[in-house]
């Protein structure tokens, strides 16, 4: 007699097996690619820095020390200006951000040559 060709299968456990295992793999990797991107700062936090360092660079070369204030999308930037009370030639010049969750300040302190005391 002939022997029938029979094809080896896989039995329906080793099926569940290689599922379970490819299902952990796969949550694992979701979880550390979440915990990466919560780790990365957002985009917003480089574009409100790079609008500050743009105005403290104004500030500092042409001298403006008026007061400022505008809206961008997802954040604000404020410009206060405090005279010194021991000289007026100095300056306050405080720069707040505000986004929706927090305020961040970054002072800075300003001589104007063209006061008088």
């Amino acid at each position: 007699m002939k022997d029938k060709g029979y094809i080896k299968a896989s039995s329906l456990i080793e099926t569940v097996i290689a599922i379970t295992i490819i299902t952990l793999c796969s949550l694992i990797a979701t979880l550390v690619y979440t915990s990466i991107i919560n780790q990365t700062p957002p985009i917003k936090k480089y574009e409100y820095e790079f609008v500050l360092e743009k105005l403290i660079q104004e500030t500092i070369t042409k001298n403006t020390i008026t007061p400022y204030k505008k809206q961008f999308e997802g954040f604000t930037i404020e410009k206060k200006v405090v005279v010194n009370q021991t000289n007026s030639k100095l300056k306050n010049v405080l720069f707040l951000i505000s986004t929706n969750k927090e305020t961040i300040q970054y002072p800075l302190v300003v001589f104007n040559e063209n006061e008088e005391n």
